[in-house]
C-alpha cells in the first residue's frame, strides 16, 4: 500500500495539484508493480481468456502512455 501522506506535504506536489515530478514518478512505478502482480497471479487456464487479453492489453497501453509522458 502506498504512503499518500509524504505527497499531501510535499510542497512540490501541492504547487503540481497532484503529484510533483519526483513523486510522480515513485507512483506510476508503484501501480505499474502492482499491474504487473496482478497480471502474474492469474491462473494458468485463465492465459487463453478474453479477460486476460484486456488486462494484458490494457497494460501494454498503459506501458506505452507512461513511457510517452515521462
Amino acid at each position: 500500500m502506498v504512503n499518500y501522506t509524504k505527497y499531501l506535504r510535499c510542497t512540490e506536489c501541492q504547487k503540481a495539484g497532484l503529484y510533483c515530478t519526483k513523486h510522480r514518478v515513485e507512483v506510476e512505478m508503484s501501480l505499474k508493480k502492482r499491474a504487473i502482480m496482478k497480471v502474474l497471479q492469474m491462473r494458468d487456464d485463465d492465459h487463453q481468456s478474453p479477460r486476460y487479453r484486456h488486462v494484458i492489453k490494457g497494460l501494454l497501453e498503459s506501458y506505452n502512455m507512461w513511457n510517452t509522458s515521462l
